[in-house]
């Protein structure tokens, strides 16, 4: 009896539901999600499943991917969710010693902060604007180093001011 795609998902579902208990973001969860779909799909090409992977497997779709020309972001990408994923099957023997294309190193300079000139009309701008929730996400990414996403997933809950300090709980974005 040929198996179809579909008596797969739930191994796929438990995966997600253990990325979840284990404290992953959405985001992750998501991107998890997907890479895992593609990889999935390619094995039934394969003619394997996802419930039979073998380290031979995950190589040559290593390969496949390098020669389909993916970046090397994400072939890592794709490596990690396999990864993680073998460990959800307590099979970390199909993801030893995996050969894949590495990121070339990045000699990028680090992005500069904003001069202080930049700063003051940034500030002077949101607050000639006047909203009030616009000021306080300029402070707050400004003054605390939160990401975008992290100030996204606030709730009025998540932010505790007293008269002397203050705090922010930042949950998993």
């Amino acid at each position: 009896m040929k198996k179809n795609s579909l008596e797969v998902i739930p191994l796929i579902d438990d995966f997600s539901q253990w990325l979840i208990e284990s404290g992953k973001s959405d985001n992750t969860i998501k991107t998890y999600r997907a890479v895992l779909n593609q990889f999935h799909e390619w094995l039934l090409s394969e003619g394997r499943h996802l419930d039979q992977v073998t380290k031979n497997n995950v190589q040559t779709y290593m390969i496949n991917l390098e020669s389909n020309n993916k970046s090397a972001s994400t072939i890592e990408k794709a490596f990690v969710t396999i990864s993680v994923f073998a460990r959800f099957l307590e099979k970390p023997e199909i993801v030893q010693n995996i050969e894949r294309k590495r990121k070339e190193k990045n000699n990028e300079v680090v992005p500069q902060s904003l001069e202080a000139s930049e700063l003051d009309r940034l500030l002077s701008e949101v607050k000639q604007q006047g909203n009030l929730r616009d000021i306080a996400i300029v402070y707050t990414l400004l003054h605390t180093g939160v990401r975008v996403s992290e100030i996204c997933a606030l709730n009025r809950k998540d932010v505790e001011i007293n008269k002397s300090d203050g705090f922010l709980i930042i949950r998993n974005a």
